[in-house]
């Protein structure tokens, strides 16, 4: 499937480096987490913009979609779907940021940090085959919210 026949199927017009999803905001302005189809629309979108190697990396570490837990962040979509694993790393959509992340994790179904880089799929694969192949560092990572101090 082509990243044009993705973006036919996904509501409205695309915004540069970012793709609409059903879990945006409706009118109502209500939020509600992403289906697995549209997670899996996105997923084909990154897939598209794949070279063959990083496809190769990408299908070595996929995994059916299934939601993970994360308290208390991931409590009112039912969790949040992972999609890779890599040792102890999950690669993860984080449907409140509306984007792709990293995290670790010690038991298979939990995850251990909240994270909201909000990044496309394809920059995440392209990360994780740099950390293995070349041994280059993950960069940095967004964290939870914050307390703001009056």
């Amino acid at each position: 499937m082509s990243v044009f026949e993705v973006e036919s199927r996904l509501r409205g017009p695309a915004e540069p480096n970012r793709y609409p999803t059903e879990n945006m905001l409706y009118g109502d302005d209500e939020w509600r987490p992403a289906s697995e189809s549209e997670l899996a629309d996105l997923v084909d979108v990154a897939m598209c913009e794949l070279d063959p190697d990083h496809r190769r990396f990408w299908n070595a570490i996929k995994i059916e979609p299934v939601k993970w837990h994360l308290h208390p962040w991931g409590d009112a979509g039912g969790g949040f779907w992972v999609v890779a694993t890599l040792g102890s790393t999950a690669v993860w959509y984080n449907d409140i940021e509306d984007g792709f992340n990293t995290s670790r994790f010690h038991s298979f179904g939990e995850l251990d940090e909240y994270r909201c880089d909000d990044l496309d799929l394809n920059h995440v694969v392209y990360q994780l085959r740099r950390w293995v192949v070349d041994a280059v560092p993950m960069p940095g990572k967004f964290g939870p919210p914050q307390e703001l101090d009056d």
